[in-house]
């Protein structure tokens, strides 16, 4: 199993000092406020269970598990109980060989586009409590989002993601990604820290001018497609984080496509994702999937049936139900389960 995360130059390396890769795949269901009601349902078609991690890890060639969690589920009357349930994902993931992303986030909850004195709270229980896991990844706050527009400019939007500040747009407080790593590391914990850029975690274009202070810290991007990438994707992700990752770590720590409304379902997408999986690797650049979940990674609630480009068409739009249970369910998995087997990631 993959463990002692530290950072060197622009690499993550594992205990044994070599280049750590993240062949990673998501499960969600924590991060909602029905995270309860949810829990059961899973109970009754087989979501977040051992089966599911033993097939992430031997059929799919994971060897990283990111979870989604909401820092309103820890702070409520229960938050003993979420931890708790958080705690079994992180050791049955462990049990499996799979190293594991723990990422607060709040769009199924409060919907702040940054973090708040809450996610302060959040991570000085979750630092704790795994600060003694070395295969444990804290990543600190999922796609801030706070406009550019509020701002009137990228760089004092990058001045308040590192920070922290009010937003003139809103008139919030938030607090900045310096503190929430300074909060970490003041539990005790030398686990690797993510930090995601700006643009809903899309862009490290000016990280390099807005490093965080501290040690065993690396970059997050979710480098979903929009319609700019249309004609000549390899610049905008250089641009957007190919640049940035010949000089600090980065993982492309939440990416897929499949059949949705949604706006990064992307209709040139059969042809794009073999290009996109081909400039991570080249670039060395982990990667981890979104999400095993029917319709975006897997047919239906078989883990060893990933989702297929195999129609003519690739469609988007509000005529796709969610969760897609179609077994003809169009989207990414096949060709990330063929890239995270075929050694395109060691």
């Amino acid at each position: 199993m993959p463990s002692g995360f530290t950072t060197s130059g622009n690499q993550i390396l594992s205990a044994a000092g070599s280049p750590f890769i993240a062949r990673g795949l998501e499960v969600y269901d924590l991060s909602n406020s029905n995270w309860q009601n949810n829990l059961a349902q899973d109970a009754k078609v087989g979501n977040l269970t051992n089966q599911e991690f033993e097939a992430a890890h031997s059929f799919w060639n994971a060897n990283i598990i990111r979870i989604q969690l909401a820092q309103d589920n820890l702070m409520a009357p229960n938050g003993s109980q979420y931890l708790t349930e958080i705690q079994g994902l992180v050791s049955m993931a462990n049990n499996n060989g799979l190293a594991v992303i723990l990422s607060d986030q709040t769009e199924e909850t409060s919907n702040e586009p940054a973090p708040t004195q809450e996610s302060v709270q959040f991570w000085q229980q979750i630092a704790s409590s795994f600060s003694k896991n070395p295969s444990v990844i804290f990543d600190l706050f999922n796609e801030w989002r706070v406009p550019t527009t509020d701002l009137g400019s990228e760089q004092l939007t990058w001045q308040l993601w590192k920070n922290g500040g009010t937003d003139p747009g809103t008139s919030k407080t938030y607090v900045g990604m310096q503190q929430l790593a300074n909060t970490v590391r003041g539990t005790g914990s030398t686990n690797l820290i993510l930090a995601q850029g700006i643009g809903a975690g899309g862009v490290l274009d000016q990280v390099l001018s807005y490093q965080l202070a501290g040690s065993n810290i690396a970059y997050g991007v979710h480098p979903y497609f929009n319609q700019s990438e249309a004609t000549n994707p390899t610049q905008i992700w250089d641009d957007r984080f190919g640049l940035a990752s010949q000089k600090v770590p980065v993982m492309a720590d939440e990416w897929g496509e499949y059949q949705s409304s949604k706006a990064e379902c992307f209709p040139g997408a059969p042809q794009l994702v073999p290009q996109l999986l081909s400039y991570l690797a080249s670039h060395k650049i982990g990667l981890v999937g979104w999400a095993l979940f029917p319709g975006i990674l897997i047919r239906g609630w078989s883990w060893t049936t990933p989702t297929q480009f195999d129609q003519t068409t690739y469609t988007c739009g509000n005529s796709i139900p969610f969760p897609n249970m179609s077994p003809e369910a169009q989207g990414a998995g096949g060709a990330l389960q063929a890239y995270f087997t075929s050694g395109s990631t060691r």
